[in-house]
Parts: structure tokens; C-alpha cells; sequence
């Protein structure tokens, strides 16, 4: 599994039966953070099967203790839904949604939807080549459905109550430079 999508200087090369993948490594667009998963376990999954399920790095820990036969921490909430059951070939997923977050900004996305850190939803039935803004004032019936299964899903995760960049463009690359650059001059003073 990767932890990010195309480089950007790969990223124009980075296509799906010719068509460019919208976005590339730090940007919140398919192309930033879709990446593929894959998994080999022999004897267990089932070889060359094609899972369109979505997932997420925070369904490894529940993955791996579930293979361990170990308990997960008690006491905290567990964001992370265990992947056995598609290892071993179940359609059904374990969860409906994705998180994905740089920094400051993060969404939630679903089959078809994604509703970003502003509150802005995206029509995603052509991705991962194009990401369509539906209006904020929308009347369609599944745009409003989409938008309120996945704010119901931000708001259980909470993640505008996590620790902020405190300088920088919210990518989280500039506040790490802005720091190294803080404690390299305290450093130099003798602080």
C-alpha cells in the first residue's frame, strides 16, 4: 500500500487507459492520495481478485490485531475496520467511507461522494479523472443524502479537533521546514 498518489513530476504521466488522474502527491484531489492496495496471503486470498471496496491506513491496526488474535485497545476509539473478511474474498465491506487528511485539510469519501474539510461536497462519479463541486444549495436527493451520511462521518471523527499547523500553507511540509528553521536558530543562540 502506498502512502500517497503520483509524484509530481510523474504525475502527467499518470494515467488510467489514457486518461490523467486529477491531482498528484500533496494535493487532495484522486490523484494525491489514491493508491492501490494489495494483498497476498497464500493459501487465504484469493488470487488475482479485484476488491472495490474502499479502505484506509487506520484499517491496518484493526487488520493486523484481528490476525494476530490479538484484542484491540480498549478505552479509545478505534477508527479502523479489520480487512480479513476481503482478504479471504467477502464483497461486503467492512465500512462504506474512506478518511484521508494532509495537515489541514482531510475529507471523508464514499462510492461517488466526497465532502472536504470547507464543507464542500463532490460529485465523484467520473473519478478518479474529474471531481465535480455540487452546489452547497442543492436540491438533488442524493446529493443531500451523500452530504449528510458524510458529515455524520467528519463529525464522529472529529478531526478539526486535532493539532494544527501553526505556520505553513496546511500542507504540513512548510510547518516542518518553518520548525527546523525555529530550532536551528535557537540552537545557534544557545537556547
Amino acid at each position: 500500500m502506498g502512502d500517497n498518489g503520483t509524484a509530481k513530476h510523474h504525475a502527467p504521466v499518470a494515467t488510467i487507459g489514457g486518461r490523467r488522474l486529477d491531482g498528484e502527491k500533496g494535493t487532495m484531489q484522486e490523484g494525491g492520495g489514491l493508491v492501490p492496495f494489495i494483498a497476498n496471503w497464500p493459501g487465504v486470498t484469493p488470487a488475482g481478485k479485484v476488491n472495490p471496496n474502499v479502505a484506509d491506513a487506520s484499517d491496518l491496526l484493526a487488520t493486523f490485531a484481528e490476525v494476530a488474535g490479538a484484542p484491540l485497545p480498549t478505552g479509545r476509539v478505534i477508527d479502523g475496520r479489520s480487512l480479513v473478511s476481503q482478504f479471504k474474498g467477502e464483497t461486503k465491506s467492512p465500512r462504506t467511507w474512506a478518511y484521508c487528511q494532509l495537515s489541514n485539510n482531510y475529507f471523508v469519501r464514499e462510492e461517488g461522494w466526497k465532502l472536504d474539510q470547507s464543507g464542500a461536497l463532490y460529485d465523484m462519479k467520473d473519478a478518479p479523472f474529474t471531481e465535480k463541486l455540487v452546489p452547497a444549495d442543492s436540491k438533488d436527493e442524493a446529493a443531500v443524502a451523500a452530504r449528510k451520511r458524510l458529515a455524520a462521518a467528519l463529525a464522529e471523527l472529529n478531526p478539526a479537533g486535532g493539532i494544527k499547523d501553526a505556520v505553513g500553507d496546511g500542507s504540513g511540509r512548510s510547518a516542518s521546514k518553518e520548525d527546523k528553521k525555529v530550532k536551528k536558530a535557537k540552537k545557534a543562540k544557545g537556547e
